[in-house]
């Protein structure tokens, strides 16, 4: 599956994610519950706001950018695979992504660049 999106952000659309995301998880497998991206393959995990949310136009639709995250301290060794976005108010996993794949060392840091969700244009 590699990316996918709880039921709240399909039906709510990308605001739901700005409005609701608290947290962004580094992580060594795709997750596909709370659990799995907070505990079970977090290596390193990093605060959210709103702020680090921007809407811009796209050809094909309107894209929500996800601001690059740098110095993050790595908690864990393992292999980054999947980048995770959560609700950790309501327990909720939000949105997973695949990303490079590179070896983490704990007590390292860890730089993410920004990168996009595209809510695209009815067809």
């Amino acid at each position: 599956m590699a990316k996918s999106a709880h039921q709240d952000v399909l039906r709510n659309g990308l605001d739901y994610v700005k409005d609701n995301a608290d947290m962004y998880y580094a992580c060594s497998a795709e997750p596909t519950t709370y659990i799995e991206a907070t505990s079970t393959y977090a290596l390193a995990s990093e605060n959210l706001s709103s702020g680090d949310f921007t809407w811009d136009a796209a050809a094909t639709g309107e894209e929500l950018t996800v601001a690059a995250k740098s110095a993050i301290s790595i908690n864990s060794d393992g292999e980054l695979t999947h980048i995770a976005i959560v609700d950790s108010v309501s327990d909720k996993l939000l949105v997973v992504d695949t990303t490079s794949s590179q070896q983490l060392y704990a007590g390292n840091q860890l730089n993410l660049p920004s990168w996009k969700m595209i809510a695209k244009d009815p067809v």
